[in-house]
């Protein structure tokens, strides 16, 4: 059995149980004997957020996140993100930036170590992939339990996201190579593997939540979302991506669709993966 049918087989008891100063020139005194050359201030996240405040001034959470997608995309964002998040190809827009942004290494790290005594960045690179892709898939979940007329295809849609994610054959190939998958029984492969890394990634969404939680609390809830934007670009990119109604991501942010207990394998219904 592949990685993927082991995954299909595991994803539906899973699915099924549960957001410039300008230079400042130096001036240079008559017969001086030293030129000094044009200083630029750089620009501090307090200078971002008063600069973005002025441009939006009122509320920032609306509809389908309009307003946030326009604040990532003025000269003042991007070019803070320059500053802050230099690249070897300057972006010239927030995508592009989310394109080349690296990953948080520390956060998988932490978790690689459970399974490698020394992970290499290969490592960290395909588990941020993962972790990013069924993040997504999950927003999907979040957002149909939350419609008050759900569709009930949405099982499949989830399920399908994330199989997507495992028939990839880079990502197959790492299992293979780093975690024997081949040579693991279909049912031990589940409980060693991907349950970890299920809870893992609803790990990683309730630090985040917790994060963006404080920002609202010590901000409010649209002063907080640009501070959100200045500080965790990347997280900002993710939520502009995966969320299409702000009720929904707020809710998210609040906690609720979490389950209260970490992910178990079912009980009953699996005995041909023995």
């Amino acid at each position: 059995m592949t990685c993927s049918q082991k995954v299909a087989v595991f994803l539906v008891y899973i699915i099924l149980a549960i957001g410039c100063r300008e230079a400042v020139i130096v001036p240079v005194k008559e017969n001086s004997p030293e030129i000094k050359k044009p200083e630029t201030r750089e620009l501090t996240p307090e200078d971002t957020f008063s600069k973005l405040k002025s441009l939006f001034p009122h509320r920032i959470l609306n509809e389908k996140f309009q307003t946030l997608q326009e604040l990532t995309a003025t000269k003042t964002y991007l070019d803070f993100l320059s500053q802050e998040y230099p690249a070897e190809k300057p972006f010239q827009t927030f995508d592009a930036f989310l394109e080349t942004a690296p990953p948080d290494s520390q956060r998988y790290l932490t978790f690689l170590k459970e399974f490698f005594e020394n992970p290499t960045a290969e490592d960290i690179t395909f588990l941020h992939q993962i972790t990013q892709g069924y993040r997504s898939a999950n927003a999907i979940q979040h957002h149909f339990f939350f419609d008050p007329n759900p569709d009930a295809l949405h099982v499949h849609t989830v399920m399908k996201k994330k199989i997507a994610i495992m028939e990839n054959k880079a990502v197959q190939e790492w299992f293979e190579r780093r975690f024997q998958a081949r040579e693991i029984a279909p049912l031990d492969f589940l409980k060693t593997v991907m349950i970890p890394i299920e809870n893992f990634v609803i790990e990683t969404e309730k630090e985040d939540t917790r994060r963006i939680q404080k920002l609202f609390n010590e901000h409010g809830r649209d002063d907080g979302t640009i501070w959100l934007a200045i500080l965790e670009p990347t997280l900002t990119g993710e939520i502009i991506n995966n969320f299409t109604d702000v009720a929904v991501f707020v809710t998210w942010v609040k906690g609720d669709f979490f389950p209260d207990q970490p992910i178990e394998l079912p009980q009953q219904g699996i005995d041909f993966l023995q």
